[in-house]
């Protein structure tokens, strides 16, 4: 890291102070010229104590195409071709390791970032943890045309990576399978050797061997299922982490209408979980080793491995050919289960509605009859299931039998010594085993293949952003917004609810939406906040096109007060700074005065600390609504996106609210007004009226509401 000039350095004092490896990977994204903020590296990684870890370090780093690697590793061993990098000190911040003009080395404090300090100065204070860092390379448009561009598969790139856990396995199930040879070999000895001669001490000797044949046999199970479980749980923990991050990440264009129908595809994860853990594994890892056991058989008893060869591929095919009516049944079976899953998120989400309405009826009669067809199809699924298990145990005691009854037969012509039929049919039972629990597996896995096949659905669709786009870097929205033939209409509607919108609001306006219900004042909002893009049009933030402006940082700078308030489980506290991990109690405090939080947790024994429950369910509907206006405020944005602030409120909290926002706003702040309430306007300048999704009237505020007045303009 020595570049000519350090313009990559930037004032990061505040986010150093608060988590310092953060603010050293923002540098890093400033030096490969691919500048980050704060807020789009963290953004849906679950922080510990609002903090970045070494953990998540290369989760964050990788949305900036940087690869990260953790190394326990001495300084003088890290090589200057290494350099870049970030040292972790004992106290558990972070600070970077980088080469001067002059290729020295020297650490860069990013508390500090004005001044270079000598390695030696700190080493004694930094542990042996370092972080590699390097820019991911990335093929161009012009080498993806001629191979084509390959598509990342999230399951496959997260099963390989266990791939080492898994390998270990291998070697463990390849000697317990040889030490299950054992059993067998030995009695045949002591049958065909022993017992003729009455070598007893012999007999004492082999039992000594496979005596410490169990013990490693033993030792080795318990590590093969050791490994498979921490293999299963790095895979549960990536595998479970991407597919939430990616459910989140859904652009609301793309995500699917029912919530619970989502719900249950998200939860369908665990019957894929399920085909992975260590039983199923085990199994899978087992069944090729059915191989060696009838080589064995082949060895010993000739022709007698005709019978379980014969017998083994027989029980696949069986069990093969009773798993197609169970696709139809499993498929049936998930439907079943996402119409469940909605049926109980919406009753859930409206009981109140339900109750007042006395929908309970409808809903209870919907309900169990989901259940009756859902039991159907179970008790369908179960029947054949069963009946594949039964087939194939059927085939397993022939095949022993058919085994016994032969080796008679072969003993009398002296071809098989009595031993070598017991170790026979030992084995046969041995090779056999995997085969009796191939049914259930074929069941697991057309379940578990199903719910992938859902999950993949989810893991193609469209979010907000794109792994392969480059944002433009703002780090502060100044406020000027502009429209130019904006249009819009919502997934499936063929009804433009924006139709050719084209206004300009600067820095500073205090602008109101009003219109009548339906007449796309709130979807002007989603818009601008990005939860949508214009189907038609562009939409300008400070004279940039804002589909180029990283979505996580447009809303981090836009503070938005939604129609439909809904708070989170957790405390007052918790819901005013969910989206501000570093905020500090002074800037809790001063937003909760403006907003009114104050007025109810002041008078509250637990303050701040008071619990609001699920949607906020504890607060009436204008406390919840105050809390928003809080949430909107603590990251003092300069763009305020106020949607029915105060509908809930009582006229008192109105109107001091009022004069809270009066006072705070200033000409640096840009407010755009969204209300039914013409107590409301006090707060603003100018009007824009919007009819059937157009714009019919745009001016000052004495203005539109003259026309109004008059007629010239119908609202």
């Amino acid at each position: 890291m020595c570049p000519e000039n350090r313009a990559y350095i930037i004032d990061l004092s505040e986010t150093a102070e608060n988590d310092s490896l953060l603010a050293c990977l923002v540098l890093l994204t400033r030096y490969y010229q691919n500048p980050f903020s704060p807020q789009s590296l963290i953004a849906r990684l679950p922080l510990v104590n609002n903090r970045l870890t070494i953990e998540l370090f290369a989760r964050s780093a990788a949305r900036a195409s940087i690869d990260a690697e953790v190394k326990k590793i001495k300084l003088d061993q890290i090589d200057d071709s290494q350099i870049p990098a970030v040292l972790i000190k004992k106290d558990g911040n972070a600070v970077l390791l980088i080469l001067d003009n002059e290729r020295n080395r020297v650490i860069l404090d990013p508390k500090q970032p004005d001044t270079l300090s000598d390695i030696k100065q700190i080493a004694s204070y930094l542990t042996d943890k370092v972080i590699f860092v390097d820019l991911q390379f990335k093929h161009t448009e012009r080498s993806q045309e001629t191979v084509g561009k390959q598509p990342k598969n999230w399951f496959w790139n997260v099963i390989i990576k266990s791939w080492p856990l898994y390998s270990e396995v291998l070697v463990a199930s390849l000697l317990v399978n040889i030490f299950a040879l054992v059993i067998p070999l030995f009695t045949m000895n002591v049958y065909d050797r022993v017992v003729p001669n009455h070598a007893t001490d012999t007999m004492w000797v082999l039992a000594s061997g496979v005596a410490l044949v169990f013990i490693f046999d033993t030792l080795l199970k318990t590590l093969r299922s050791y490994f498979i479980d921490i293999a299963n749980k790095h895979t549960d923990l990536e595998l479970s982490a991407t597919i939430f991050q990616q459910v989140l990440g859904l652009s609301m264009e793309t995500r699917p209408k029912s919530v619970g129908a989502l719900a249950n595809t998200v939860q369908s994860f665990e019957l894929f979980r399920d085909f992975i853990t260590s039983s199923t594994m085990t199994v899978l890892v087992d069944l090729p080793f059915v191989f060696i056991f009838l080589f064995v058989i082949y060895l010993i008893g000739g022709n007698l491995f005709w019978i379980p060869f014969i017998v083994v591929p027989l029980i696949f095919l069986i069990g093969l050919l009773l798993q197609w009516p169970l696709i139809r049944l499993t498929r049936k079976s998930y439907q079943y289960s996402a119409e469940k899953q909605a049926t109980l998120f919406e009753s859930l989400s409206a009981i109140e509605t339900v109750k007042t309405t006395g929908a309970e009826t409808i809903l209870q009669s919907r309900w169990e009859k989901i259940i009756d067809e859902s039991s159907k199809n179970s008790m369908q699924l179960r029947f054949i299931s069963n009946s594949s298990m039964s087939i194939t145990n059927l085939a397993q005691q022939i095949a022993t039998i058919a085994v016994i009854i032969a080796g008679v037969y072969m003993i009398s012509n002296n071809e098989l010594t009595t031993g070598a039929l017991i170790a026979c049919t030992i084995l046969t039972g041995r090779a056999m085993a995997p085969m009796a629990q191939v049914s259930s597996l074929f069941t697991r896995y057309f379940q578990s293949a199903n719910a992938l096949q859902s999950l993949n659905k989810i893991m193609q669709l469209e979010t907000d952003i794109n792994e392969d786009a480059k944002f433009l870097h703002r780090p502060a929205l100044k406020g000027d917004i502009e429209f130019r033939q904006v249009c819009f209409n919502y997934p499936g509607e063929e009804i433009n609810a924006l139709s050719n919108l084209n206004f300009k609001i600067k820095v500073g306006d205090r602008v109101a939406i009003i219109g009548r219900v339906g007449s796309g004042k709130s979807t002007l909002g989603k818009l601008l906040l990005k939860l949508f893009l214009p189907t038609a049009g562009t939409i300008l933030l400070d004279g940039t096109d804002y589909k180029q402006i990283n979505p996580d940082d447009l809303r981090q700078q836009i503070g938005y007060v939604p129609q439909d308030v809904i708070l989170f489980y957790g405390s007052v506290r918790d819901n005013i700074c969910v989206g501000a991990p570093f905020i500090r109690d002074t800037e809790l405090i001063k937003a909760a005065e403006i907003a009114g939080v104050t007025s109810f947790t002041n008078t509250h024994p637990k303050g701040f600390d008071r619990q609001v429950g699920e949607k906020g369910a504890e607060l009436s509907g204008g406390q919840r609504q105050a809390v928003a206006v809080a949430r909107s405020l603590i990251l003092h944005p300069n763009v305020l996106l106020l949607d029915e602030p105060t509908s809930s409120m009582d006229d008192n909290s109105e109107r001091q609210l009022k004069a809270r926002l009066h006072h705070y706003l200033t000409n640096q702040h840009t407010l755009i007004l969204i209300t039914h309430k013409i107590s409301m306007l006090e707060l603003v300048n100018r009007i824009i009226v919007l009819e059937d999704g157009k714009i019919i009237a745009d001016g000052t505020k004495e203005a539109v509401i003259n026309a109004l007045k008059s007629g010239s303009v119908r609202k």
